[in-house]
């Protein structure tokens, strides 16, 4: 499953590298549209910094673990040079899942500081429709500015759609390898710590099952903030066009244009559309996890 994970990181690389492209400059677009001004460079350089320390202690993990195997296999006089091949290939295919990874999380934080971005765009056409909550009392300039600033955000939502089902089909196939390959490991490493004696084996161990875990919360937990923002989105939505339905006729018309937008376009973050990122799979995964353990103690108790 290692070399699965290695295989695809570097065979889809270049399209996953195209796709990113195609990603971003479309998140320019609605950043535009939504008038985002660019992350200050403090909170770009701390989102930087955390993502290196995390590649750097896998690294450190990694290295300590294949040290601790080739100081063994020397010490008892090992010369299986092929072996050590093997073991020091999945090492660096274990990196490349790694690094992979982080991109992938590094990729869908954009996606959710836009859908961050329009939710606060409709928070402040709220308030300024509240302004004017009588009948009539609205300009024809301001009802054709406030349509039109939805129309706008509707676009946005439109396009945010777009690039997730793209990072979806993109990575898709990577995804579904990487969560399997966590919900396995999440499995036989703790199974494995029982028999395990030396500090040594133990503290790897220990640093394994917190990777793992690491791995599971970059892949899942960044799609779960953005499905939560474009829920909101929905409920913002539904709050102005219930304040608005008496008030303006055009700017009621756009914003039940973007909630049957909203109900047809239901876009999540999935893997091959065979199942949603989110904290369901995350509490399925390791549910999962702790059944198939209590058996397999239980098995080996018996």
């Amino acid at each position: 499953m290692t070399l699965l994970i290695g295989s695809l990181a570097i065979y889809r690389g270049q399209a996953q590298m195209k796709t990113l492209k195609r990603v971003l400059d479309q998140l320019e677009r609605v950043y535009f549209d939504l008038k985002v001004s660019a992350p200050s460079t403090t909170k770009v350089q701390v989102k930087n910094v955390a993502m290196v320390i995390v590649l750097l202690w896998m690294a450190s993990v990694v290295l300590m673990e294949f040290v601790s195997y080739y100081m063994k296999a020397t010490s008892k006089g090992d010369t299986m040079w092929t072996l050590n091949l093997c073991f020091g290939v999945r090492y660096i295919t274990d990196l490349q899942g790694m690094m992979a990874v982080v991109k992938w999380t590094c990729t869908v934080l954009p996606v959710y500081e836009g859908a961050t971005a329009l939710n606060q765009h409709l928070i402040r056409l709220r308030h300024v429709s509240e302004l004017s909550i009588l009948p009539g009392d609205i300009s024809l300039k301001k009802s054709e500015a406030l349509a039109s600033s939805v129309l706008r955000l509707a676009r946005s939502y439109e396009r945010m759609s777009d690039i997730m089902r793209q990072m979806g089909d993109a990575n898709g196939l990577f995804l579904m390898a990487v969560l399997t390959s966590t919900f396995l490991r999440l499995v036989i490493t703790p199974y494995y710590m029982l028999y395990l004696n030396e500090v040594h084996g133990l503290t790897l161990s220990i640093n394994w099952m917190i990777i793992h875990l690491v791995v599971l919360m970059l892949t899942i937990e960044p799609c779960e903030w953005t499905h939560a923002q474009r829920q909101h989105t929905a409920l913002l939505l539904s709050q102005l066009i219930v304040q608005q339905s008496p008030n303006d006729e055009q700017l009621s018309r756009q914003l039940e244009q973007f909630a049957d937008q909203l109900m047809m376009s239901s876009t999540q973050f999935s893997s091959l559309g065979i199942y949603t990122l989110d904290r369901k799979l995350t509490a399925a995964i390791l549910g999962g996890v702790t059944t198939y353990l209590v058996i397999i103690i239980q098995f080996q108790t018996t």
